[in-house]
């Protein structure tokens, strides 16, 4: 009972949170981290796989900004299939 109470008060007291710029850090390095890995998927899964599912199109908006399909699939384009997406939305962001 009393580590319920306590893991109650835990969870309702107010704490301070992190500075801005340690905040801004940390995001800027999760992105360096996922623009690494999206450089470092192996070139055979990129070209054979990722490319035909991550794509610019040639379409435009009414306010002119291109549009990009992330369109996950199989290798062999079945619907069910394991993806890393991570991965490929890794892979997307470094494209």
């Amino acid at each position: 009972p009393l580590s319920r109470i306590g893991d109650f008060l835990a969870a309702i007291t107010c704490r301070r949170r992190r500075p801005l710029e340690d905040r801004q850090k940390a995001a800027r390095d999760r992105y360096a981290d996922l623009l690494k890995l999206g450089q470092e998927v192996p070139s055979k899964r990129k070209e054979e796989w990722y490319e035909r599912l991550a794509w610019w199109t040639e379409a435009e908006t009414k306010s002119g900004a291109r549009v990009f399909v992330l369109a996950p699939r199989g290798p062999q384009g079945e619907p069910e299939a394991y993806i890393d997406m991570w991965e490929l939305l890794a892979f997307a962001l470094a494209k």
